[in-house]
């Protein structure tokens, strides 16, 4: 979240959810056509009743016809701000979406091309604190500024996107719109009873494009996604695999300069998927009682094994990727152990049917002991067949370790291994594949670089409770760009997840520690079944520290409330020992049960929603750390190991000694503020060459 302003309290740059937002605008205003036709409902009419349209006459008289190149004039259009629709989870935007609709009321066929010039006024008349920057997208799709003809009854969208909680916004506004080509300047009003739509700051206005563009992208909201990088199925998956039903033996052993690998073959006896988040969940059960689980090992050409065993189930928009298993086949798991580091001996092995390594699970003894040495790591499922090819790229991995990074695209970064992404559920990239990240502007030049990664909020904590229903920051496009990116272009790093956290004060008892790391527990045990069917092969589940949501719900981690969703507050103060109990109990859960390695999501700094605003001098280790900047001192110049060339900004990690260089590995550079005049553009710089590394 951000804020703006002098004087208002820089928040960290999460994600808003502006799809969901820009849906209702959207949904609201194609419902209100499709219903009544040239008659939209509820509008806010612009300018006077329609005038007759240009006409061109052809030489020697005969049969009048419109000029080719007659633009709209304010006479013929009927423009509005269409409301959001109740029951809408937009209804009540924090974040400003909105969409201008003109609807050729003629009976002649008129065009528009370009940006409309946009002026917004306060009822008494007065010019209100607002500026427009002319974009290429529309937040739905990138949108290319052609020229659009309009026949009679047909309707062109200008779609307007600004910054939430703006310094000095008003409610109460009317807007001043100037066609291209045209001379007079119509006034729109804006939509009666529509709640929060606060204007003011820097807005971005999309081109004119058709009604019916916007209607094909709602549409593709709900469609499958068609760049997925495993084979599409549709229909139902198989059931969940049961521990009883999975079988597990040991196909091959090999010890080599730098660690050992063990290879797994993992059947079951009927036809059953295995959902475990993209990776196996392994148990290694040693001598002396410890059962250390397998951490997640990032090794680009493991996921590009041909007959790769995941399958993605397609309903609508959602996708659910699994490892199908039938009787008479298998699947293969390698398992590596990473020196240097203490030598304990492996008596057997667990595998579990999802992505918590906890219950039942398919169980093998080893005919003899097996050295483990150091970090234990796990690659993807990869597939059966000849257990000496999957052995060769087991061992390649394990040789790989540390720096399979391959570098960016964009010119002038560096070192090596760096790559540019985004988070949140604006669309950010461009191309049929390898897919490259979209300019601030939209624009979609593949020389602004390959797509190198994506954060997607796959839950919150406020959403898990039914507090409200504000929608995620998720864009399944992103996500999907960025895996095929990664598996099928060996480009980037790959998807990662993060959550909304809820602090100790959105529970039942925030003066006890025990209780609040149970409710860190809790929240990621939901984590890991909101996973299900997510591959991630940037295996990270970052915990989202900040002070409130994005439509002003407070988290909880510096005063208590009476219940999860109450707005009465009974504890004015949470100690950072109570604070710290919470993450902790997340961040354990995550890293001794799960495939997937833990990280957060904070800021350096003191005030009360960063990081020693909460936590006092707490530090943390081996956990991976996403730092945020609000807003930059440019954003023309892009960084370069974590700084920004030519400026005095950096990176603020916050985790502080002794967590190491190799846990500081996301920074996103710029938070979406308005004062950069770019809103919700938030762009994430990612160092591909510690993803390999020991933080955790």
């Amino acid at each position: 979240m951000s804020h703006s302003g002098q004087g208002a309290p820089r928040m960290p740059g999460r994600p808003f959810p502006v799809h969901s937002v820009l849906c209702a605008a959207v949904v609201a205003m194609v419902a209100a056509v499709t219903a009544a036709g040239p008659e939209l409902a509820g509008p806010a009419w612009a300018g006077p009743a329609w005038t007759g349209p240009a006409w061109a006459g052809p030489a020697g008289g005969g049969r009048w016809r419109l000029a080719a190149d007659a633009v709209c004039r304010p006479g013929q259009l009927r423009i509005s701000i269409p409301a959001a629709i109740a029951g809408d989870p937009g209804a009540e935007p924090t974040q400003l979406v909105w969409n201008v609709v003109l609807l050729n009321g003629s009976r002649s066929s008129c065009s528009l091309r370009g940006w409309p010039g946009m002026m917004v006024r306060r009822l008494s008349g007065r010019a209100a604190g607002a500026t427009f920057a002319d974009v290429r997208f529309s937040n739905l799709a990138y949108v290319p500024g052609k020229r659009v003809v309009l026949s009679p009854g047909q309707s062109a969208v200008v779609t307007v996107t600004g910054p939430a909680q703006a310094r000095g916004c008003i409610t109460r506004w009317s807007l001043g719109l100037d066609l291209p080509g045209t001379a007079d300047r119509v006034t729109v009003r804006q939509p009666a009873g529509v709640a929060g739509m606060c204007v003011a700051g820097p807005m971005q206005v999309s081109p004119f494009y058709p009604l019916r563009a916007l209607r094909r992208a709602i549409t593709a909201l709900s469609a499958p996604v068609k760049n997925l990088p495993f084979p599409s199925m549709t229909g139902n998956e198989p059931p969940g695999c049961t521990a009883g039903a999975l079988r597990a033996q040991v196909s091959s052993a090999a010890a080599q300069q730098g660690g050992s690998v063990i290879v797994l073959r993992l059947s079951a006896d009927r036809n059953c998927a295995v959902l475990s988040g993209g990776w196996p969940t392994v148990r290694l059960h040693m001598a002396g009682g410890a059962s250390p689980i397998a951490k997640a090992l990032p090794y680009q050409q493991a996921w590009s094994v041909r007959n790769s065993p995941y399958l993605t189930y397609q309903r609508a928009s959602v996708q659910r990727t699994v490892v199908a298993l039938r009787p008479g086949t298998w699947t293969s798991v390698a398992l590596e152990s990473m020196a240097p580091g203490a030598c304990r001996q492996a008596e057997s092995a667990t595998v579990y049917p999802s992505a918590v390594g906890l219950g039942a699970g398919a169980k093998v003894a080893f005919a003899r002991p097996v050295s483990v040495c150091g970090q234990l790591r796990v690659l993807p499922f990869m597939p059966g067949g000849v257990a000496a090819s999957v052995l060769s790229v087991a061992r390649h991995a394990l040789a790989a370790a540390g720096g399979q990074a391959r570098g960016v695209v964009r010119a002038g970064d560096s070192p090596t291994g760096f790559w540019y992404g985004s988070d949140g559920p604006r669309a950010m990239t461009c191309g049929s594949g390898p897919y490259t990240i979209m300019g601030k502007r939209g624009n979609c030049n593949p020389a602004a670089g390959h797509y190198g990664g994506y954060f997607g909020e796959v839950g919150r904590w406020d959403e898990w409770k039914n507090c409200d229903t504000v929608g995620r920051g998720w864009n399944a496009t992103n996500y999907a760009d960025a895996q095929a990116n990664f598996v099928r272009y060996h480009e980037g790093l790959g998807a990662a997840a993060y959550w909304m956290m809820a602090g100790p004060g959105r529970d039942s008892d925030p003066g006890s520690a025990s209780t609040a790391t149970s409710w860190g527990r809790d929240q990621a045990k939901r984590v890991a079944s909101d996973l299900r069917g997510i591959t991630l092969s940037l295996p990270y589940v970052l915990m989202d520290v900040e002070a409130q949501t994005q439509d002003s719900v407070a988290n909880g981690w510096n005063e208590s409330w009476s219940s999860a969703c109450s707005s009465r507050i009974v504890v004015k103060h949470i100690s950072a020992r109570i604070d710290r109990a919470d993450l902790n109990g997340f961040r354990d859960y995550i890293k001794d049960n799960t495939p997937w390695l833990p990280g957060v999501y904070s800021a350096g700094g003191g005030s009360s929603h960063e990081w020693a605003g909460i936590f006092g001098s707490q530090k943390i280790s081996s956990t991976a750390e996403w730092t945020y900047e609000d807003a930059t001192d440019s954003t023309k110049t892009y960084p370069r190991r974590f700084s920004i060339p030519g400026t005095h900004l950096k990176a603020d990690w916050f985790g502080g000694s002794p967590q190491r260089a190799r846990c500081k590995l996301f920074w996103q550079w710029t938070g979406g503020s308005e004062s950069n005049g770019i809103p919700d553009y938030r762009v994430d710089q990612l160092d591909g060459n510690r993803v390999l590394d020991k933080c955790h």
